[in-house]
């Protein structure tokens, strides 16, 4: 039986079949094949989820060769896309006929099919998730048929549609006009910045906030609309340092970041604040860059993203609170990373990210359905050995769930909490249009979802070590 692993190396599994059809009816063949034979069905884009959302036993489909922009409305700042496209490849084409997403995370190597169906997002109050900018969905269901959805409720849920309703096909998004973006980066204390970044994230259109807990600072980044017709200088050095690069020095920092990992944890009581120091300089670097609106939102600006290797694990554990719980989330969670901090516990990559989403009825259950949104995340290096990571993450996480958080759709769990359904007044709806375009269940059902995940408390070490000369694809470097 084929074997497949994801991206981030966390999940595995066996199926019976990997598919990756180039065409509509090939989908509808492929549905057609699995309900008769009596086997599960579930579409896989880009394979960079953390979670089993993936997972199924049956067919696997991998939507890749469906990566097409098939019209371009310029009157109405709208395309159709086939949904295996990626990121990065949709954000060239549009930019081209000089259309932007109107707000981006900071990962584009995974697939329209992934961000929608995990409601992905940026970091705004003034627009939602990517899920929320789809107008219209092309979906095969169950029975082999293709139909257009673009209203309703069947609309709300297939723009978050978690892989559980059908297999997407294209879909209709709503672009703005291209514009430009600064970056400006101030650092405040904590304390200003846990009373501050609500109110600053209400009076600015994008911004978001890291927080390093070993130097009690906090980092605002703002992104503004610039008037400038092209990048100014620091971004062109920064575009240069990423086509310079050889794929020997790429490979040195790697190892370089390891060993500094394994050193952090042998002595993190001495070195935590240094740590936090680099951590804090490399995301300064984005001060004063301006820039086209998609290299700004994006951390790996001038390259595309890479095929995590083994040595650059990190688990991602995020989860998505109503903005008023915000401070004092944040609050509590500052007293758990100091009560383990106490006793010679510390965070192995001691930053925590806050970003923003407007709160949306554009879907059932989008991260953001409901109510104005702070995504909270938190990140577990698992590429060096991190077990007494475990139970501080976790502590963490009882944080967030405690402030009615709902957990990532496409990220990672420790806690294995079913309480964030509650958060979700629609979920039950969604549960009924499932049962309406899915009524023999050929699709997964999300059960499990969270369970069962690698926890990576073993590093693979030789498989770490032979990532080292691996193909990356981050060569050749290709400029968006």
């Amino acid at each position: 039986m084929p074997q497949f692993i994801n991206r981030n190396k966390n999940v595995h599994f066996s199926c019976e079949e990997i598919a990756d059809p180039a065409s509509v009816d090939e989908v509808v063949a492929l549905v057609n094949r699995a309900r008769t034979s009596g086997r599960r069905i579930k579409a896989v884009g880009g394979a960079h989820g953390f979670n089993n959302d993936i997972k199924t036993d049956g067919i696997l489909v991998d939507l890749g060769r469906m990566n097409r922009v098939l019209s371009v409305d310029r009157q109405r700042n709208a395309a159709v896309v086939e949904v295996g496209i990626t990121l990065a490849d949709a954000i060239a084409a549009l930019d081209a006929a000089r259309l932007h997403f109107p707000s981006l995370g900071s990962w584009s190597g995974q697939t329209i099919a992934g961000a929608m169906a995990t409601s992905t997002h940026g970091s705004t109050l003034r627009h939602g998730t990517l899920s929320d900018i789809i107008t219209g969905v092309e979906v095969v269901l169950s029975d082999g048929s293709v139909v257009w959805v673009s209203e309703g409720d069947r609309l709300r849920a297939l723009r978050a549609h978690l892989g559980q309703l059908g297999l997407i096909t294209k879909v209709e998004l709503a672009f703005v006009p291209a514009f430009m973006l600064g970056c400006k980066i101030r650092e405040v204390s904590e304390d200003e910045g846990f009373t501050a970044i609500s109110g600053l994230a209400r009076e600015h259109e994008y911004i978001s906030m890291l927080w390093l807990p070993y130097l009690e600072q906090c980092s605002i980044r703002i992104l503004s609309h610039s008037t400038a017709s092209s990048r100014n200088e620091l971004a062109a050095e920064r575009a240069r340092q990423a086509v310079e690069i050889s794929r020997l020095g790429k490979t040195l920092v790697d190892v370089g970041e390891f060993l500094a990992g394994h050193a952090y944890l042998r002595a993190p009581r001495f070195l935590a604040r240094t740590y936090s120091k680099l951590i804090r300089a490399i995301f300064h670097e984005d001060d004063g860059v301006v820039d086209k609106s998609y290299n700004v939102f994006r951390y790996d600006k001038y390259r595309e993203p890479n095929t995590n290797h083994y040595l650059r694990l990190i688990l991602n554990s995020e989860y998505a609170l109503d903005i008023k719980d915000l401070e004092t989330a944040l609050r509590s969670v500052r007293e758990v990373i100091r009560s383990y901090q106490k006793a010679s516990h510390y965070i192995n990559y001691p930053r925590i990210h806050i970003r923003f989403t407007q709160g949306s009825e554009k879907t059932l259950i989008g991260l953001n359905s409901g109510r104005d949104t702070a995504h909270v995340g938190i990140y577990i290096v698992a590429s060096i050995r991190h077990r007494t990571q475990i139970e501080l993450a976790r502590a963490v996480e009882q944080v967030f769930i405690d402030h009615h958080g709902r957990p990532h759709w496409g990220k990672y769990r420790y806690q294995l909490s079913e309480t964030y359904k509650e958060t979700y007044p629609l979920w039950r709806r969604f549960q009924e249009i499932r049962a309406e375009l899915d009524p023999i269940g050929l699709f997964a059902d999300g059960a499990g979802m969270f369970a069962g995940l690698d926890l990576l408390d073993h590093p693979p070490v030789g498989a770490m070590w032979r990532s080292l000369i691996a193909p990356d694809t981050y060569f050749p470097v290709r400029l968006l």
